[in-house]
């Protein structure tokens, strides 16, 4: 069911493309001692974006079955297979510099926010975004005129999930009407699920919104490309009725068999973001299936995208199956609520 092919070079080629020819979305793992640009872009036309490189580790090898395994394996027919996802990839422009820049300062404990504020300035997409954030009354920030006021006034975490926030607009076009919204409703909502997790978790643990508050803004960029198959379709409208009646997540696998997380987790494979976001967003519908190292991320971020859904209604309450799901991880159910009611009273 998996091919691994450890053979380098050009041997690794022709056992995708044999799997290619004889089999139906067989998925194949090769594995190189080194990888380039040029290689992977001879990947991509291969119809194939997953590698893995020498050394491998127990960790690697076990994160990168449980990926492909998730990724290309249903007990239904896959209607977004590997390689229509690996098409639409090829039409993704590439992920500026400027947002691996912003990613390795945010995560370095010793870079600073004047390094930040100097990588900020040199995109100006990203500058307004964050200057527009800065004033939202989501965030508790006011008064604030100048980009430099805005970053050291909402710290690296927040400056690096806004600026990850805006990698959708990578993908054109931009057309998310399957799901009932436009683009800028599509945006609220990302800002609304991350102002949750702030107000939440830094009452929980400051640590962890590294990863999650990336996580809540990028979980549902799988949306757009399940938004384009829904109109290939012509589902859009049994699309929403299920969705009305029985949420996002069965509506998805009722007809295009995978959800928005899974293909989302594929997008951000591609774009090399980092591992852990994307193991995460990988469990986002099933935490409790997550490696052990991450479970309680993928929880958090199981809870956020439950309270807050994907047309922006917000939970007024918090419901029994999260409340379960809380009381089985000893999470304290009193920071969620008054994050909540925050959100519902500024938003």
């Amino acid at each position: 069911n998996i091919v691994i092919s450890n053979l380098n070079g050009d041997d690794n080629y022709e056992i995708i493309q044999h799997c290619l020819n004889h089999f139906k979305n067989l998925p194949v793992i090769p594995i190189f001692d080194k990888i380039n640009k040029t290689e992977k872009i001879r990947l991509l036309k291969s119809c194939n974006n997953q590698y893995m490189l020498n050394p491998l580790n127990s960790k690697k090898l076990y994160n990168e079955l449980i990926f492909t395994t998730k990724a290309y394996f249903n007990s239904k027919n896959i209607l977004i297979n590997n390689q229509r996802i690996n098409k639409f990839i090829k039409t993704i422009k590439p992920l500026p510099s400027t947002i691996f820049k912003i990613e390795k300062i945010c995560d370095d404990d010793d870079s600073s926010i004047n390094d930040l504020i100097k990588v900020i300035k040199t995109d100006p997409i990203i500058s307004a975004t964050i200057l527009k954030s800065a004033s939202s009354s989501l965030y508790g920030t006011k008064n604030i005129t100048t980009i430099d006021q805005a970053i050291t006034r909402l710290g690296k975490n927040i400056i690096k999930a806004l600026a990850l926030s805006q990698v959708y607009k990578n993908i054109t076009p931009i057309d998310i009407s399957g799901y009932g919204i436009n683009e800028n409703q599509y945006s609220n909502i990302s800002t609304l699920r991350h102002s949750l997790i702030l107000k939440w978790y830094s009452k929980v643990n400051i640590g962890d919104l590294s990863i999650l508050s990336s996580t809540a803004v990028l979980s549902d960029i799988g949306q757009l490309l399940i938004s384009m198959e829904l109109l290939e379709l012509n589902e859009n409208d049994n699309f929403q009725k299920l969705f009305s009646n029985f949420g996002t997540t069965y509506a998805e696998e009722s007809i295009v068999h995978t959800t928005s997380c899974l293909v989302s987790a594929q997008i951000l494979k591609y774009w090399k973001l980092q591992n852990d976001i994307i193991d995460v967003i990988l469990h986002t519908n099933n935490p409790d299936l997550a490696p052990k190292e991450i479970i309680h991320l993928a929880v958090a971020n199981h809870i956020v995208y439950s309270l807050v859904d994907s047309v922006g209604n917000i939970s007024k309450v918090i419901p029994k199956h999260i409340l379960d799901l809380m009381q089985k991880h000893d999470l304290d159910v009193k920071p969620l609520e008054k994050a909540l009611n925050y959100i519902i009273e500024n938003h």
